[in-house]
């Protein structure tokens, strides 16, 4: 699809997928596009739009660059074949909470509760930082990691060295539940600059209600006083992951009433808002959302108020995309920018597929693993689901500025190539809406330089 039409109370709004541009047409501009489109002739279209020669040739110039042409994905993986953007290592099979949705099982996901050694932690850094020629980052997870204080310290500890060595930068970063924030991990954070992401849903009543110890009891408070305890002796937390879940909705807690609450309790963090995914074979009904309708009715208020800051996540990828105009091929980082290893070594296209068998990609106990066969098939299965090769995906006006986490398909519909058929609408009425959001943002601007 190569040009979708929004239509507004007050006008229609042209969007060229391609190249994510759009603005407004009228009657015959709209007819022009559609002829452009069918292959009409210039004489034939000049006849039958009643329009000069001139009018034509600027219309058209117009239209073939918001067309654009038949190469405008941005194939990520082949420009940047020796660069991965995350690397992510599962220290911890094990977590001290039982939260309600834990797509992980209580954090062993689908193997025994344990940790990474120290050993199994050195190979993977060593497999990976000979084969790669620049690891953007380095994520520490779980589970919980601070369930694994002696790794976390030599995954540090060796990055530190690396990049003293190459002279490169690579990252390091860590997503916790917030329970577990001891002098030891604060001196970690400080002295390698720990990017750390926390886990907490917004409120303390909607945290106590699913994020909860292993004798149920609610984590809000620690959780809070954690945060306090990060801000005062490091720069962290950099962000805050939200699920937004059941007692949010029945509750009138909106998407940016959640924003408002984390920004009033913790301050200039960025937040990541995201759907409660559920598996289902394990549904958690009382958690389960009606409908993904709050993420949508967000937007009119996050574009009003985004001088203050007042944003997430899942809007600002959308927002980005237009912006940057860069659309990806891939539907999702995993095996294209991002990789994951095991407990026990084994490698996934990401953490969320950890220890699903069929996502497997071999193990770092085979020194060569990176060059086999087997982590060859697990990355071609990811590149070949891409946004061209997938017919739903190609024929979709929103796919090249939507997104989507391919782990949470394999959580809810049993396989990562097994598009959730809610999100991707939800894409396409996010877009929609964001266009005509800017649209008239950028109209009133224009009528306030005019009276100005």
């Amino acid at each position: 699809m190569r040009v979708h039409y929004i239509e507004e109370d007050s006008c229609t709004i042209a969007y060229f997928p391609r190249t994510l541009r759009y603005f407004v047409v009228n009657e015959t501009m709209k007819d022009f596009i559609n002829a452009v489109e069918e292959g009409v002739s210039r004489e034939s279209i000049i006849s039958r739009l009643e329009i000069s020669e001139d009018q034509y040739d600027a219309f058209n110039e117009k239209i073939r660059v918001c067309l654009g042409d038949n190469d405008y994905l941005v194939d990520e993986y082949s420009t940047k074949k020796l660069f991965l953007e995350k690397l992510s290592l599962n220290i911890s099979n094990d977590c001290n909470l039982r939260c309600k949705y834990c797509y992980a099982n209580g954090g062993k996901y689908h193997s025994s509760r344990q940790i990474m050694t120290q050993e199994t932690a050195h190979r993977a850094l060593e497999i990976f930082f000979n084969h790669f020629d620049t690891i953007e980052k380095v994520a520490l997870f779980g589970g919980e990691p601070t369930q694994n204080m002696e790794v976390i310290r030599y995954v540090c500890e060796y990055v530190y060295e690396k990049n003293e060595k190459t002279g490169q930068k690579t990252y390091l970063g860590m997503v916790t539940n917030g329970t577990q924030v001891t002098d030891e991990l604060i001196e970690l954070i400080n002295k390698y600059d720990i990017q750390v992401t926390i886990s907490f849903d917004g409120t303390k009543e909607a945290q106590d209600v699913a994020r909860v110890f292993a004798n149920g009891e609610g984590t809000a408070q620690v959780v809070m006083d954690n945060i306090r305890k990060l801000q005062q002796y490091t720069s962290q937390p950099a962000s805050i992951e939200v699920t937004y879940h059941k007692y949010h909705q029945e509750n009138q807690m909106k998407v940016m009433d959640i924003v408002r609450s984390i920004k009033q309790q913790i301050g200039d963090v960025d937040i990541h808002i995201v759907p409660m995914g559920c598996n289902q074979r394990e549904p958690i009904k009382e958690l389960m959302l009606d409908n993904l309708d709050e993420f949508l009715d967000a937007i009119d208020e996050a574009l009003s108020e985004k001088g203050e800051g007042l944003s997430y996540t899942f809007l600002d990828c959308i927002l980005e995309s237009l912006t940057k105009k860069t659309p990806s091929k891939y539907i999702c980082d995993a095996a294209i920018n991002a990789l994951s290893v095991s407990t026990n070594g084994d490698i996934y296209p990401c953490s969320v597929l950890t220890d699903m068998k069929d996502e497997w990609g071999g193990s770092i106990y085979n020194e060569n693993v990176l060059d086999e066969q087997q982590f060859e098939y697990m990355i071609n299965r990811y590149l070949k689901f891409n946004k061209i090769e997938n017919e739903k995906c190609s024929k979709c006006f929103a796919h090249t500025a939507c997104f989507a986490c391919l782990g949470m398909n394999a959580i809810t519909n049993g396989s990562p190539f097994e598009l959730d058929e809610s999100l991707c609408e939800l894409n396409r009425q996010m877009l929609e809406k964001i266009i005509i959001k800017l649209n008239d943002l950028q109209r009133e601007a224009r009528r306030n330089e005019l009276l100005a």
